[in-house]
């Protein structure tokens, strides 16, 4: 047994700063999620800006994006064939 007794304050201190904890990690996601997504803006401004939007850019993301989702396609087939 232990030497000093739980009480009940004990375990409302530990839920709350488990619920801080939540929300802080929370926040972070949020927070680096929003700076991906105003990033990823910014790349396909850059994008357009630098190619135009003619077909050049369209060849360009189509080779960008090819082999990841071939590598996606695959992938997938062989975690679900495991």
């Amino acid at each position: 047994m232990s030497e000093f007794p739980v009480t009940s304050s004990d375990t409302e201190a530990k839920a709350i700063a488990r619920s801080a904890q939540v929300a802080r990690n929370s926040t972070q996601m949020a927070v680096g999620t929003m700076a991906s997504r105003v990033l990823g803006f910014i790349r396909v401004m850059m994008l357009a800006l630098c190619l135009g939007v003619a077909l050049p850019n369209d060849a360009f993301s189509v080779a960008q994006g090819l082999p990841q989702f071939l590598f996606v396609i695959i992938s997938t087939g062989a975690v679900t064939a495991v």
